[in-house]
């Protein structure tokens, strides 16, 4: 919802300028809001939001669905990643979200390039059907479908880049988890109670990360256990 008060208004202004209802994105912002105020740059918020939801939904049903076939059926680990199968599974999950989702882009795009106009949602979708050829199998439903094939592909090649980037980074955070817990239970054999608040610095190498020599530890302990007395002067 948070990023639709941001998104609707650039998309407002890009679509009717790639439509070429108006040279650049400037004179469209000014002719819309001269025409409709400043509402006029939020046409299509509602086919917007009618749209991110069931887009997100499917995706992420869609790669988790794959995901899981994948780590089945070649026994891989959960948290295991590997770039070429995230990027597959990406890019048919986003593909398959955006085809689904093709008939409100159309409608919300016709919206968006006839903003200064002010039109509605449902005057959207008859306008869309009442510009059909006839007959519905051929006619009326390919026109809501329009440009599904570039969509399908632009959004599939998002999610494939932004699935492999998550699981990488999901991957790197269980592996650093798993250093520090080991680290942990070795410090907690050799004797050393720290506070739960106590902060460690941790080295970036795989080889190094969490090590704390026995040395130190044991030399810390015996320090905290034994205090010298102090001499008196003469």
């Amino acid at each position: 919802l948070g990023s639709s008060l941001v998104k609707v208004p650039a998309a407002v202004c890009i679509r009717s300028v790639q439509a070429g209802v108006y040279p650049n994105v400037f004179a469209a912002a000014g002719t819309i809001t001269k025409a409709a105020g400043w509402r006029g740059l939020f046409t299509g918020y509602a086919p917007t939001l009618l749209e991110d939801i069931p887009d997100m939904a499917v995706k992420f049903a869609a790669y988790e669905t794959l995901r899981t076939m994948h780590r089945n059926f070649f026994n891989k680990d959960d948290d295991e990643a590997d770039a070429f199968a995230d990027i597959s599974m990406g890019l048919i999950a986003g593909s398959v979200a955006a085809a689904a989702t093709t008939p409100l882009d159309v409608v919300k795009t016709r919206m968006m390039c006839n903003a200064a106009a002010r039109p509605s949602f449902g005057g959207a979708i008859v306008g869309v059907w009442k510009e059909a050829p006839a007959g519905f199998i051929k006619g009326k439903l390919p026109m809501y479908f329009t440009g599904v094939g570039p969509r399908a592909f632009s959004n599939g090649i998002n999610s494939a880049i932004f699935f492999m980037f998550f699981e990488a980074m999901r991957a790197g955070l269980k592996r650093r988890e798993e250093r520090v817990e080991l680290e942990k239970r070795r410090l907690r054999r050799v004797g050393y109670n720290g506070s739960k608040n106590e902060e460690f610095r941790w080295a970036n190498t795989d080889q190094q990360v969490g090590r704390v020599t026995e040395a130190s530890v044991t030399t810390s302990t015996l320090r905290h256990k034994f205090t010298l007395p102090k001499l008196k002067k003469c």
